[in-house]
């Protein structure tokens, strides 16, 4: 899911690491955060915390899971991270990340000091990039981790990555390396797989460019990909093809097809899945963009399965919609618009149907004062939110805002309040 919550939008570009080490939606129900950033220059720094009331369950591990234990509602969680980022050059950077995630047990809303923490994971890594030539790029990353969990499992594990890229005018090739060990995690972030792989990627990219109104920019890719285990064991293969083709000077659309094959209990499980997507961008006054995800649908969750039933490949369709608006020099508005719907087979049962729509305005009182309303609505959940932002900016980096996010899920004659939350930032340029 996409993070859409403004304090954890806020300067997220500092927490992106190779590994999604960090996932912001991990913190479900935050009762309090704070965070501290510094954006610009050579130095650049995030610092945040936050207390979870309602950890949700890991993607990893049960043991770090509290939903089905019985004394689940006197668990919270805690959130650790510290990231640091150092242009050495113009050319390399050097970052560093340290990331603690806690599992703590005492009565839900009592803020108790010694509360016993019960489970805890930590990670420690420093990655960076470098322009070896002005054509030739390499990314590296390198991550320790300790954890132990509810069950008094203690593991340890590494996590390693690199990237190669060399770009001409005409042509871009890129190649990627992960290695992840059985026992490395990230409770804090979103590890989709289970350690002991390795992962192997490369993609190449052409480039052509003209005056041809009709083929302005035209960029085919071809990539392949595979994930091995420990053992030598394939456990998934892809390869796909995709084009980005702009017509004119703003008008563009994107096709692109991947053929995936993944091994679920010795089984292997083909799948074709399609994406396309087309948009016009005028400037700033209007931009548009529409298109649809499409294809097969492994069906594995529990929640979709029938008891004892095996994952099968299902279908899925997802339309969507992002519209983009000013009408005025001082008013932005935003609409988009998505659907997910599964379905046990073309043309079969519907399993899930998930429709989304969210709207948004800026209305700027003046160059540095501005107010923000968002609007969401989940239908699946029936669940409408609204945030409400005002924001000063007197000059670019120095920014203060306030914020206030109320959320409810809409039951008989009326909406029943499940979450209101009030926020505040500063982030003042050049203070230290």
């Amino acid at each position: 899911l996409e993070e859409r919550r403004p304090f954890f939008l806020e300067g997220k570009d500092i927490y992106k690491s190779p590994l999604k080490l960090f996932y912001s939606r991990s913190i479900a129900a935050p009762e309090g955060a704070v965070k501290l950033t510094k954006a610009g220059g050579a130095v650049r720094y995030g610092l945040l915390y936050a207390r979870d009331a309602a950890p949700p369950d890991s993607v990893q591990d049960d043991g770090f899971s509290v939903s089905e234990r019985e004394d689940a509602d006197d668990y919270y969680g805690t959130t650790s991270v510290a990231r640091l980022q150092w242009d050495l050059s113009k050319e390399t950077t050097l970052g560093f990340m340290f990331l603690d995630r806690g599992l703590l047990r005492a009565n839900k809303g009592a803020y108790v000091e010694g509360a016993p923490r019960e489970a805890g994971n930590q990670v420690i890594g420093l990655d960076g990039q470098s322009f070896i030539t002005p054509q030739f790029k390499a990314v590296f990353g390198a991550f320790l981790s300790q954890s132990s969990d509810l069950d008094e499992q203690a593991l340890t594990g590494h996590a390693l990555m690199s990237k190669l890229m060399f770009r001409e005018d005409a042509w871009r090739l890129m190649a990627d390396f992960f290695r992840v060990t059985e026992g490395f995690r990230s409770e804090a972030g979103y590890l989709p797989r289970d350690g002991g792989y390795n992962q192997f990627f490369i993609k190449f990219d052409g480039y052509h460019r003209s005056e041809n109104p009709w083929a302005r920019e035209v960029s085919p890719g071809i990539w392949v990909g595979a994930h091995v285990g420990d053992d030598g064991e394939v456990s998934e293969r892809r390869y796909g093809v995709n084009t980005y083709w702009r017509f004119g000077p703003r008008i563009w659309l994107i096709p692109v097809y991947n053929r995936i094959a993944e091994r679920i209990d010795g089984a292997w499980l083909d799948t074709n899945r399609f994406r396309f997507f087309f948009g016009v961008q005028t400037f700033r006054s209007f931009d548009v963009k529409v298109g649809f995800r499409a294809g097969d649908e492994i069906i594995r969750s529990d929640e979709l399965l029938e008891e004892g039933q095996a994952p099968y490949v299902g279908a899925s369709f997802q339309p969507e919609v992002v519209l983009n608006l000013r009408p005025l020099p001082q008013l932005t508005l935003g609409a988009s618009a998505r659907q997910r719907i599964i379905w046990d087979a073309v043309g079969g049962e519907e399993l899930s149907n998930e429709p989304i729509a969210r709207v948004s305005g800026r209305w700027f009182f003046s160059r540095a004062f501005d107010v923000r309303g968002i609007l969401e609505w989940d239908e699946l959940d029936g669940v409408l939110s609204g945030d409400v932002l005002l924001s000063y900016e007197p000059q670019p980096g120095t920014v203060a805002y306030v914020g206030y996010r109320h959320g409810g899920r809409l039951e008989g004659e009326g909406p029943l309040l499940e979450e209101r939350a009030f926020f505040m930032k500063l982030s003042l340029l050049n203070l230290l």
